[in-house]
């Protein structure tokens, strides 16, 4: 006969923010709220539990780790039981190969997770993604601020397509304008595609990309020139 299944079906998408997951959860009958506190405040004892975490500040907020991906809860389900169940999957789908080597290429697992959540907002296709890690990375290494619209966009809470002097002057450590170097947390919950990108890129010659937003094609350059040339054509 048929069998009725009691919990219930829930999808993050690639690339979705713990604060669009946390509403999610919501709509869905579920402890939102508390989802959001645990990934603020995660336990610290989830650092030993889950390999991942390993590398991960416990005074910071796991976003970047809540694997997106489709789950089946309970409907009594508690806020840790849906965050457990995300941290063990991100365990299981990004396994122990690519979290050493994500450690070896970034110094830490946590900082080449910080580079995948930036591809995963910035690029639209595997290849593309693993050539702007290879420019985030190089642009790291020199001391050269990101300048990515997107740690804006997360700074802000605002979606912007393109951004004007006003909007970049925003004072926040996410805004890769005003500061060098990592920001304090991955700015989204990175898909497989895009871990993989920041642990493996593609070596190129490339300091600047722009992505048009109509095509969703990346275009690089080598110089700043270049890239005002780029953003001219695509209009940004």
């Amino acid at each position: 006969g048929k069998i009725t299944r009691k919990d219930k079906k829930v999808t993050f998408p690639e690339g979705w923010t713990t604060l669009e997951m946390s509403e999610r959860l919501t709509e869905n009958g579920f402890d939102g709220e508390g989802f959001l506190k645990l990934v603020n405040e995660p336990k610290p004892e989830w650092n030993e539990k889950y390999s991942a975490l390993a590398s991960h500040p416990k005074d910071r907020s796991i976003e970047g780790y809540l694997f997106p991906d489709t789950y089946y809860f309970l409907p009594n389900a508690t806020a840790e039981d849906i965050v457990t169940k995300m941290l063990a999957n991100f365990d299981a789908k990004v396994g122990a190969t690519v979290q050493r080597d994500g450690a070896a290429k970034g110094g830490s697992f946590f900082n080449t997770l910080i580079i995948a959540s930036l591809v995963e907002e910035e690029g639209d296709n595997a290849e593309d993604r693993k050539m702007m890690a290879d420019v985030f990375w190089k642009r790291l290494a020199a001391g050269q601020p990101f300048q990515s619209d997107v740690t804006v966009n997360y700074a802000s809470g605002i979606h912007k397509q393109k951004l004007y002097l006003n909007d970049i002057d925003i004072d926040s450590p996410y805004n890769t304008y005003k500061y060098a170097g990592l920001m304090p947390t991955p700015i989204t919950n990175p898909g497989l595609e895009s871990i993989l990108a920041a642990v493996y890129p593609t070596a190129n010659p490339y300091y600047y990309f722009i992505t048009d937003p109509k095509t969703k094609k990346a275009h690089f350059s080598e110089t700043f020139q270049g890239h005002v040339d780029n953003r001219n054509e695509t209009g940004l």
